[in-house]
């Protein structure tokens, strides 16, 4: 009988039952069969991540696995590159209408016909139904979780609340520099545009962990702290 393919990366049909397979330094590893396709695409995930880390190019996000196993409500749509974008069920019909890709920073866009002709749009703005200066955010601050749950509306300062660690971060933890002059890790947050000094400790998880207090009692909701993304 001959195999199906999948969305998933790592998936295909054998039969009645999904496999999932992973290469990894010049061998395949068989990951085992399963009932549904969705449960081989999260093994792969499984594995991959072992393996290759933060350089693994998984099928799913956290966030969206976790839909999937309650709700199994969620699509994918597959972008350029081999990546995969989710989004819910009620979405999944408009946006299957166009080809998307990845940008630059990360986001699914794909040419839409606007009033100005032909566009790159952002998936995102188009579930949100976004014009002009209008600005969305992802919750979780995957760029592929497109659910309706990781997304909501926002402004310019609330936009920039929840953004991830800085890549040129020495610490490894945000809002956590150390300063030499002190010999101390230093925690600082931006409020409104405004800088406020949270203290300095002697250790770097101590001034981590008063960031997120700061990051919760500003931004609320839009707060995104080092232990959201498991940092300590």
């Amino acid at each position: 009988m001959t195999n199906k393919a999948s969305l998933y990366r790592g998936v295909y049909k054998n039969g009645k039952r999904w496999v999932a397979k992973c290469g990894f330094e010049y061998q395949s590893y068989c990951l085992g069969t399963f009932d549904k396709e969705y449960e081989a695409g999260l093994k792969y995930d499984e594995f991959a991540k072992k393996v290759y880390g933060d350089k693994a190019i998984l099928n799913f996000c956290k966030h969206t696995s976790t839909l999937i196993n309650i709700a199994g409500k969620v699509k994918g749509i597959r972008l350029k590159g081999g990546y995969i974008a989710w989004v819910d069920d009620e979405s999944f019909p408009n946006l299957s209408r166009f080809n998307w890709s990845i940008d630059g920073c990360g986001y699914p866009q794909a040419a839409i016909k606007t009033t100005k002709g032909l566009r790159p749009v952002r998936m995102h703005r188009v579930i949100l139904g976004l014009v002009g200066r209008e600005m969305g955010d992802h919750k979780n601050g995957d760029r592929l979780d497109n659910t309706l749950c990781n997304l909501r509306k926002c402004n310019q300062s609330e936009n920039t609340r929840n953004k991830r660690l800085n890549k040129n971060n020495t610490t490894g933890f945000k809002g956590v520099y150390y300063n030499s002059k002190r010999g101390k890790y230093q925690a600082d947050i931006n409020v409104d545009y405004k800088h406020k000094f949270l203290g300095a400790f002697d250790s770097a998880v101590e001034a981590a962990r008063c960031y997120d207090r700061a990051a919760l009692k500003y931004f609320d909701s839009f707060a995104l702290t080092n232990a959201d993304l498991n940092l300590y």
